[in-house]
């Protein structure tokens, strides 16, 4: 069965491979194909790490709860007066 596109495997597809992405965010393999199939919510102390490395929003990491752990990114899109 082919993987879904996910935000986990553009993660992978950037940095080379699973391995490569789990090396550069200092997780084992297994974790990162656990959160590829979706088997896992990616973990809210790595969003961060991801988004800075690999410019994937903690938003469409975390897309069923950012708005809760991140309520200023609610914000981001207002200007201000």
């Amino acid at each position: 069965m082919k993987t879904p596109f996910t935000p986990i495997k553009l993660a992978c597809e950037i940095a080379g491979s699973q391995a490569a992405f789990a090396r550069a965010i200092c997780v084992d393999p297994a974790f990162v194909n656990q959160m590829l199939h979706n088997r896992r919510p990616v973990p809210v102390r790595l969003c961060h790490v991801i988004e800075s490395g690999y410019g994937i929003s903690r938003k469409e990491l975390r897309p069923n709860d950012w708005m809760i752990i991140w309520p200023e990114l609610t914000d981001a899109n207002k200007v201000a007066a």
